[in-house]
């Protein structure tokens, strides 16, 4: 029951290009590749931690997205094309969460996309 509602985002979804998920050996999602938002592609890195982690130094001018909306759109333009990935949808069907890189042992997961502004 607990994927009930990402089940009913799935039949809702739309996408428009599928992206190429990424797996480290462990069978881990790590990321995606050919993300197009804007017709700008980019890979992504789904990780843990802070923004020091991620980014080796929390400035806002190592940003890829100069504002919050930009930043929000890219957000769903990921999240829509991760729906339109048959094995994204049967990765969060049958294990749940836990197997993307950042995400822990819940039902929800989180994506921030960090912003300059």
């Amino acid at each position: 029951m607990k994927y009930l509602a990402l089940a009913s985002l799935l039949l809702l979804s739309c996408s428009t290009q599928a992206v190429t998920l990424i797996f480290d050996d462990a069978d881990m999602l790590i990321g995606v590749s050919g993300l197009e938002v804007d017709s700008t592609t980019y890979d992504v890195e789904f990780a843990d931690g802070s923004c020091v982690d991620a980014f080796g130094d929390c400035v806002a001018a190592n940003f890829t997205f100069p504002t919050q909306r930009d930043a929000s759109a890219a957000s769903q333009v990921l999240f829509d094309q991760l729906l339109g990935t048959e094995a994204f949808v049967d990765i969060i069907l049958t294990r749940g969460p836990a197997s993307i890189s950042g995400c822990m042992m819940t039902a929800v997961c989180s994506v921030i996309t960090p912003y300059q502004t």
